[in-house]
């Protein structure tokens, strides 16, 4: 009877561990990517792309779809050149931690090749902005 209750402790106890480190790979990630458009994204395109940017973000090393949050402002009010005429993109992608700026171009040339293709905004009409934290709270804890 010793024995396996031993066994069960020791099980819960791996099992707690495994469920800490899932936890705080993707916690430890955390990027946040928002889209804010002059155009409308249906739901189906929104997840549509959503599921892109969960992939797209692994361009950046240590990222990853299990702590990314991402969100979609459709039909806003953008102006590029003075215009607001043709599809038009402004992408926030903020992350923990730093990158390099061969990650970040690989990042943008996925963001840009997904809005292009599921949205048709067209390169030249979309910013990306990146911004590094060293500090980011999640769940009242500063990561």
């Amino acid at each position: 009877m010793g024995n396996i209750l031993t066994n069960v402790i020791n099980n819960n106890k791996l099992n707690l561990v495994r469920n800490k480190l899932k936890y705080e790979r993707g916690v430890r990630t955390m990027p946040f990517i928002n889209t804010k458009t002059n155009v409308e994204i249906s739901k189906g395109k929104e997840v549509i792309i959503k599921q892109k940017l969960g992939k797209a973000i692994e361009l950046i090393p240590g990222k990853n779809e299990d702590g990314l949050m991402v969100s979609f402002e459709d039909r806003c009010s953008l102006y590029y050149k003075g215009e607001s005429d043709k599809p038009i993109a402004f992408v926030e992608v903020m992350i923990l931690g730093s990158s390099t700026k061969d990650a970040y171009q690989n990042l943008s040339e996925a963001i840009t090749n997904i809005l292009f293709e599921e949205l048709s905004i067209a390169p030249e009409q979309i910013y990306i902005r990146y911004e590094e934290t060293q500090y980011w709270a999640w769940n009242a804890k500063v990561i």
